[in-house]
């Protein structure tokens, strides 16, 4: 299959805990004190903590069926028998392995496990994979990485016991986009409101108040304990990137054969973009970025991005939901004809929102769904190629978008007056948006007041 057409599936499995999965719990799979999970994505198995017996969780491996030759990175939380105690049984599997561990680990327990395996000391949070990143070094007495996994519902946050307390774990953890789910020990975290917006919550071994976590968040919770295992994919997603990989060209020719649309379009946008230094969400072949003179942007599918690089722009292969950038990194984030490709566009906002800087602007523009082109579009939906899996918005319901997620509306303008059967011309663009069928949409972030 073509580079970029197959979305990765990523699989956490917990392969040791001190209880047993209810799937599982006729089976002969061990449990004991300790924790440690698999991160599967793609071909590449990741280890995040080893338990206390290694015989124990190769056993718990074989099981489950899991090739343990394959396990190419382990990541250590800390330093605890219960997470580390295994480590030694895995390491002879695989010559080639590599082991993240705190650096706040002693200098001897370093060299033992540098003497069977390649060692990275961490420190500050950093990529281990593509898509999964360690929190970094966290804590005062009890030194606790923690492993972050950015998946297509969000952010899932793996902890070993959250010594460094799971309120700054999660703090941590929303720089790299929103929280989607946490899995884990919660130690004795009872701060139960900031579980409130989260979506998965598996508490497993060292968990004071588990009990109460379950009986408080029934809906979201679920079961752990050795064999757990839960999977994150997207299907709506796969069928956009499918369709923009296979309709690449037509969707680039469609600009230079319908120029004066375009051009008005460009022309709406011009004087919205400030300076500084931008993204656009959802770039595509790069017909706005480029014009507009907008650095980056990220797109999931490859052959648009190929398009946007050979035009000057910096690309990064992703989605609008999952941002691969560090809180406050842009001036500015366009997003010229993306939200109504988006599944959650609420999601899609809340990202933008969280790498913009203080007092950045979001412009957004959409076809006004209530407009002449809107019902054009709405009425071939069926028979089109990319619309079909597109969901039009009206001007009110994006401004109440940005509004809900805190941004502050400040103006609108709007082009396309005349419908298609009668378009010809170049048009100016017009303040408002009750009359044009492309609108753009402008708000800006709140200033980030600094202590």
């Amino acid at each position: 299959m073509k580079e970029g057409v197959k979305l990765e599936e990523i699989e956490i499995q917990i392969v040791y805990d001190n209880e047993i999965h209810p799937s599982c719990k006729k089976t002969n799979i061990g449990k004991g004190w300790g924790f440690s999970s698999l991160v599967k994505t793609g071909e590449t198995f990741i280890l995040f903590d080893c338990g206390w017996n290694g015989n124990m969780l190769i056993s718990n491996l074989k099981k489950l069926a899991i090739d343990i030759k394959k396990i190419s990175k382990v990541v250590v939380s800390h330093d605890h028998w219960d997470h580390l105690g295994g480590l030694t049984a895995i390491l002879p599997f695989n010559k080639d392995v590599e082991v993240f561990v705190p650096q706040s680990f002693s200098r001897h327990l370093k060299e033992e496990i540098a003497s069977m395996a390649k060692v990275y000391e961490v420190s500050q949070s950093q990529q281990i994979f593509k898509n999964i990143y360690t929190t970094g070094e966290m804590g005062k007495t009890t030194k606790e990485q923690s492993l972050i996994i950015r998946t297509m519902n969000g952010v899932v946050v793996l902890t070993g016991c959250a010594h460094p307390g799971l309120d700054k774990i999660l703090e941590r953890s929303k720089t790299f986009g929103s929280v989607y789910g946490i899995i884990g020990g919660f130690h004795g975290f009872r701060e139960f409101d900031l579980l409130k917006e989260i979506s998965l919550i598996v508490p497993c071994h060292c968990t004071q108040y588990k009990k109460e976590i379950l009986n408080i968040f029934k809906e979201k919770c679920k079961i752990g304990g050795t064999g757990f295992k839960i999977s994150f994919s997207n299907e709506h997603y796969q069928k956009i990137l499918e369709l923009f990989e296979k309709n690449w060209k037509s969707y680039d020719d469609w600009y230079d054969e319908n120029k004066a649309v375009y051009l008005s379009e460009i022309n709406i946008f011009k004087p919205l973009i400030p300076q500084g230094y931008g993204l656009e969400i959802g770039v595509g072949p790069g017909r706005f970025a480029q014009p507009l003179g907008v650095q980056v942007g990220i797109d999931p599918s490859f052959s648009m991005l190929k398009i946007a690089k050979s035009r000057g722009i910096e690309t990064f292969k992703g989605f609008g939901e999952f941002l691969p950038f560090k809180e406050e990194s842009f001036d500015f984030v366009l997003m010229a004809t993306t939200l109504c490709f988006a599944e959650e566009p609420q999601k899609i906002i809340e990202e933008a929102k969280r790498v913009l800087k203080s007092k950045g602007k979001i412009i957004i523009g959409i076809i006004n769904r209530e407009s002449k082109w809107g019902r054009y579009y709405e009425s071939i939906r069926e028979k089109s190629e990319f619309f079909k899996l597109a969901n039009f918005y009206s001007p009110q319901e994006v401004i109440k978008l940005i509004e809900d997620t805190g941004f502050k509306y400040l103006t609108a303008y709007q082009t396309l007056l005349k419908g298609p059967w009668e378009f010809s011309e170049i048009e100016e663009p017009k303040e408002g948006f009750n009359e044009g069928s492309f609108v753009v949409i402008v708000g800006m972030k709140p200033e980030i007041k600094r202590r």
